[in-house]
Order: C-alpha cells, then structure tokens, then sequence
C-alpha cells in the first residue's frame, strides 16, 4: 500500500527500507541486507543504523536505477526476521550516487592539498667538522698545536725560537 508521499518521491538510486525488526544486531543486519539485495544488482552500500530515532531503518544503494526498482517491486512485503518490510524511494539519493565520480577525484585532491603543507626548501647550515680527538699520525704533538704548515728541517729551530720567546714574555 502507497501513500501520496511515496508516490511523489521519484525513483532513485537509493531504496529506504522500514519495518525491521529492531532487536537484530546492527552488522548481521547489513549482512542479510546486502545478501537480500545483492541479487538486484550491484549493491554500493548498506546503511543500517541502532539509534533510537533510526531503529528498525536502513538504506540500501543501488549503482542503478533500475535495479533498485526491480528491488523495490519484488521484495515489497516480504518477511524479513518475522516482519514484513516496506521499501520505498529515499526521499534523495545517496552521497555515493549524487556526486559524480569527477566531483569526488576534485574534492579528494583539495582535502589532499590543505591536508599537507607545503614543504619550504630546507637551507643547508656549513658544516663544520668536529676538532680531531688525536693529531694525524704524521705530525709530532708539538707540530700539531703550533701550525700544520711547517717545514720539517726548520721544526726544532722554530720551536726553540716560539719557546725562547714566549718564556721572556712571561
């Protein structure tokens, strides 16, 4: 039996079901549902939710319009978990079905843009290279701590100058 209402909802891709029975768990719910339904056609969701003001309701989407009326017209009425089911038109169509595949890869890459900053160049600080914990094995201590660039046949005479001078200044 219809109602004006009903019959002033166009047909769609989404087919509102109420009279289920409400002590059945919510995921074997969506299971029966989906095999139920599954034979109709492509099933791309099933929306099933134990609120108070949702209880005993579910959505199915169809991917086609014709499926979700064949649908519609066989399984008016049938038991299901000892009730019998009214199916209707949903007063819109789903999320799922009324954005176009375009709009959905469009909004994907916005949320993927804002969803990621964007990287600044990183600025490459001079690397310095820690102090050497041992003189390079080549050099005497001496030679290491007064300069790297002596010459070896005037060391002994240079350091001797460097001592003797920095002796009489104290």
């Amino acid at each position: 039996m219809s109602t004006s209402i009903e019959n002033s909802i166009p047909p769609n891709h989404t087919l509102y079901i109420n009279n289920l029975n409400s002590k059945t768990k919510k995921q074997q719910l969506r299971k029966s549902l989906y095999n139920l339904f599954v034979s109709y056609g492509r099933v791309l969701a099933v929306i099933a939710i134990k609120g108070i003001k949702m209880r005993g309701q579910a959505f199915i989407v169809f991917d086609d319009i014709q499926n979700s009326t064949a649908a519609l017209r066989s399984l008016q009425g049938v038991i299901f978990y000892d009730k019998p089911m009214r199916l209707s038109y949903a007063k819109r169509d789903s999320d799922a079905i009324r954005f176009s595949k375009d709009q959905i890869a469009e909004k994907t890459a916005a949320l993927v843009a804002t969803s990621q900053p964007e990287q600044k160049p990183r600025k490459e600080k001079p690397r310095i290279p820690p102090p050497p914990s041992q003189p390079p094995p080549d050099r005497t201590i001496h030679e290491y701590h007064l300069g790297t660039k002596l010459q070896i046949n005037n060391t002994k005479e240079f350091l001797l100058i460097i001592f003797i001078f920095s002796i009489n200044e104290f």
